[in-house]
């Protein structure tokens, strides 16, 4: 927010010591995250536009412009920005992670998936109302405004509002439309009376600052608003971070039965799992995903998202133990005569295979459940409405709530 707010919002007289502070900046910013590389693509799309604007004639540098509108103050930035890029002390290898992650993570990872595939998501629904909020009330002030802004603004402008379309993980860059259409609301309301901002009368004057938060409201509230209503709680020694997120509860099953077994378990759970269980459980993959290489990201994303052969590269790797999404087998009865349900709660399940060589993990699966009362169904395997009836206390402890098994829909909700 300093870097877009600073740049394109106050539009500073680059003078050698400002522009020494954005190469600075842009290099902390680099070895940190690799979004570093949108706002250098922003800033390089502005210089681009506004020179070719300017060499064709369509318009002139103004002293308001980013870099007053000089070719050659303007070259400035954009170069600045791009060689910081390539200054990584911490080995962080930048472009050749980015170029990696987009050749065969764009194939398969959600990240890459249009926000508004996610529309019907119960855990995203929001967020994707809270996008289409703000990147209309963008449009609608780029519109107003098309006459008063150089065309390169309005790029960056439009470019940043709808990025999301291309794909989910750009929904973290929608503050910066917000930021930047709300001076030309202010611009706006003031030359529509013909008076300076001070000027206009006193309730249209905070129209475009309430606009504001209001728009930033919507775009944050979706991911902000668990942890903020948690914070005294996240405070305390025995906090339960990311409930929801990771498989807590099932890891904790998995302790206390002691199951044996090849495990299968979604990249995104691989470090929490071997934060765990280190080397207990070979993990199949966790977020270093480049280095187990495409084959093994293929097949765990073929096998997480039950992609046709789902089931065949579980036998090809001998999997025993699937730690996964809840359902992944209770959904579909054909699943069943492969695999029982041995746990399951608000967001992950555990099952086993049906085969002799883990006769011995149904035993202590047996012992489990029988010494806290939990019913197990040997065709059914695991249920979380019985198990809820029969031991309500332990089912709560391990997040299995009634009021997400009268809901009638067994998928995961983010909030139970």
């Amino acid at each position: 927010m300093v870097m877009y707010g600073y740049v394109f919002l106050r539009n500073p007289a680059l003078s050698t010591k400002r522009l020494a502070g954005i190469f600075v900046l842009t290099v902390v910013w680099v070895n940190a995250h690799s979004a570093v590389v949108l706002f250098s693509t922003v800033v390089v799309v502005y210089v681009v536009v506004e020179l070719i604007q300017q060499a064709v004639g369509w318009r002139k540098g103004q002293a308001g412009d980013l870099g007053q509108g000089d070719l050659r103050r303007l070259a400035v930035p954009a170069g600045t920005v791009m060689v910081a890029l390539v200054i990584t002390p911490n080995h962080f290898r930048l472009f050749p992670y980015l170029i990696e992650s987009k050749r065969f993570n764009s194939v398969w990872s959600e990240e890459w998936v249009s926000i508004l595939r996610y529309r019907a998501d119960p855990s995203l629904k929001y967020t994707v109302i809270g996008f289409a909020v703000v990147a209309g009330a963008t449009l609608v002030t780029a519109g107003i405004t098309l006459r008063r802004h150089p065309p390169a603004y309005l790029a960056v402008v439009l470019f940043l509002a709808l990025l999301p379309l291309t794909g989910l993980r750009f929904i973290a860059v929608s503050f910066a439309p917000v930021l930047l259409i709300t001076p030309e609301l202010n611009r706006w309301l003031a030359a529509d009376d013909g008076k300076t901002f001070r000027y206009v009368g006193s309730v249209r004057r905070w129209c475009p600052a309430i606009d504001a938060v209001v728009l930033m409201v919507i775009t944050l509230y979706p991911i902000s608003w668990p942890k903020i209503t948690a914070y005294e709680r996240r405070l305390t020694a025995d906090w339960n971070f990311h409930k929801s997120t990771f498989p807590i509860a099932a890891m904790d099953f998995l302790d206390a039965v002691d199951l044996e077994g090849r495990l299968f378990n979604p990249k995104k759970w691989g470090g929490y799992i071997l934060f765990r269980t280190y080397t207990k459980y070979p993990i199949f993959m966790d977020g270093r995903w480049i280095a187990f290489g495409a084959r093994i990201y293929q097949d765990a994303a073929t096998i997480r998202w039950k992609r046709p052969g789902a089931a065949a590269k579980l036998d090809e790797y001998g999997i025993d133990i699937l730690l996964i999404h809840r359902d992944y087998v209770t959904a579909e009865r054909r699943d069943w005569e492969k695999w029982s349900p041995v746990f399951e709660n608000c967001n992950s399940g555990v099952y086993l295979r049906n085969t002799a060589r883990n006769a011995g993990n149904f035993q202590k699966r047996a012992a489990f459940h029988h010494s806290r009362g939990i019913p197990f169904n040997a065709q059914r395997g695991f249920d979380e409405h019985p198990a809820y009836l029969a031991n309500r206390d332990w089912a709560e402890s391990v997040s299995i709530a009634r009021h997400h098994l009268s809901m009638g829909q067994r998928r995961f909700v983010r909030g139970w």
